[in-house]
């Protein structure tokens, strides 16, 4: 048949076909597996990545764990050197409180009621301290003397010669005083001086000393003295005149007493001298009333000096307690007192940052000055100090500060702003431990620093990165 070749061929065609639809079938499933392999492979690619990413950052935290156990294990040591060095210390205490207590049956009662035994030391330590401060005042007191000693000592040559010249002086003025005396006799023909002279003398005398206190009085008492001013000036008047008088009266008597010889009779003379006398009496006795009117005025005026005097004490002790008009004496010795508080904190938290140092006050001054242990208490002056010995010192005061302020509440933050570039790589790991231990007692501590080596210490940063044109922005990173 025509076609017989052609089904053949046909049928040649569709086994073609089928074989071609075979191997389309077995590739269409063998893209199908491809993709699903190239699927596989993508996330298998990804999980690689993320197990790189897993690894690196175990790596890290591998790296940071090692760092902190080398961290933990230097503590340790530090620790158990300070355990050491306290249990030594503790010995040395024990052997001392021994040595001090004669035996250590102390540890007994210490152990058996260490409430009392420690009421005992607290007694013990206060007298010592009372004893050891009256000692340090005795030995300032005995410096002092002994500095006056020595003082008094320069200016005897120069008053022993004082002495001398005022010796000479006496036994001039002695000789002068005899010859005067002699001389006075003299012309008293032997007689003593008369009744009226004596009572002139007496009178002198009163008026000098009323003179002399009611000018002391005008020195204590400025008012009183205002009063007393008009009476002072009288009674100088009054001696001005009887002064004056008297040297009137011995020169008429004495050119009475040489007329009289040479002419007037033995009657005459009784008569005159009963006038004269009469006169006289009759003066002394108007003086004598004005000097006890005078006398009524100063006891009255004695007094309201007294009472000026009671109440001008009492102001003087106050002005001693307080010291001055604005307090500035008693808000020193109350400051005194807060900073001897402060001082106390400080070295408590001085001692944990190093043990070298310690903090005292400037005796009698608001001023600090530090006790060298290392250098057998040696006292040295602040600006003695190192940057990295200064920092520690301001960062104990600065924890002492807190301390003090925070009796009601707790202060439970501390911002340090630089002041870590100064120091040396032993002063940065010492106050980097202390702020971890402070951190580590629920404190938070900031830090505003520029010094590269403390970022491996913090665990949270907080960076600022400048972007320009006045901009920048933060980073958190932990």
């Amino acid at each position: 048949h025509p076609c017989a070749e052609q089904a053949a061929d046909v049928a040649a065609s569709v086994t073609a076909i089928s074989r071609i639809t075979l191997q389309m079938d077995e590739l269409e499933k063998q893209k199908k597996q491809y993709r699903a392999e190239t699927d596989a492979l993508a996330r298998i690619q990804q999980q690689l990545i993320q197990k790189h990413k897993e690894l690196t950052d175990n790596e890290n935290a591998y790296k940071e764990l090692t760092a902190k156990q080398q961290l933990a294990v230097e503590r340790q040591k530090h620790e158990e050197a300070a355990l050491n060095e306290q249990a030594a210390r503790l010995q040395q205490s024990l052997a001392a409180a021994d040595q001090l207590f004669g035996n250590s049956e102390w540890q007994q009662g210490w152990q058996q009621d260490p409430v009392a035994f420690g009421r005992t030391l607290e007694r013990f330590a206060r007298q010592w301290k009372e004893h050891t401060e009256a000692l340090h005042r005795l030995e300032q007191q005995a410096s002092a003397l002994q500095a006056e000693c020595a003082s008094l000592a320069s200016f005897l040559p120069s008053l022993t010669k004082q002495e001398e010249e005022a010796k000479g002086v006496h036994e001039k003025h002695q000789a002068t005083y005899t010859s005067l005396r002699a001389e006075r006799q003299k012309l008293l023909d032997g007689q003593s001086a008369d009744g009226a002279e004596q009572a002139y003398q007496r009178r002198m005398e009163q008026l000098k000393a009323r003179l002399k206190h009611l000018l002391d009085t005008q020195n204590e008492q400025h008012a009183v003295a205002e009063q007393t001013r008009g009476i002072a000036e009288q009674i100088a008047r009054e001696l001005s005149d009887a002064t004056t008088d008297l040297s009137a009266k011995r020169d008429a008597l004495t050119a009475w007493e040489d007329a009289f010889r040479e002419t007037a009779p033995e009657g005459q003379r009784v008569e005159q001298l009963l006038d004269g006398a009469s006169r006289e009496r009759t003066e002394l006795a108007f003086r004598l009333r004005t000097q006890a009117e005078n006398r009524g005025k100063v006891s009255g005026l004695q007094k309201v000096l007294d009472k000026r005097r009671t109440e001008s004490g009492r102001w003087a002790k106050l002005n001693d307690l307080v010291g001055s008009a604005d307090g500035a004496k008693f808000r020193r010795i109350a400051q005194g007192y807060t900073l001897d508080v402060l001082l106390g904190d400080a070295n408590v938290q001085l001692r944990a940052l190093s043990r070298r140092y310690r903090l005292e006050r400037v005796p009698g001054t608001l001023a600090l000055q530090v006790v060298d242990q290392d250098m057998c208490d040696e006292v040295r002056s602040v600006h003695s100090l190192s940057g990295g010995e200064s920092f520690l010192v301001s960062l104990a005061l600065a924890l002492g500060l807190s301390s003090l302020s925070s009796n009601r509440m707790k202060v439970e933050s501390l911002f340090i702003d630089e002041g870590f570039g100064a120091l040396d790589a032993e002063t940065l790991r010492v106050a980097m431990d202390a702020l971890e231990s402070l951190h580590t007692q629920g404190r938070k501590i900031g830090v505003i620093s520029h010094v590269q080596e403390m970022t491996e210490r913090i665990a949270v940063r907080i960076q600022v990165h400048r972007m320009g044109n006045g901009r920048s922005y933060i980073e958190v990173q932990s």
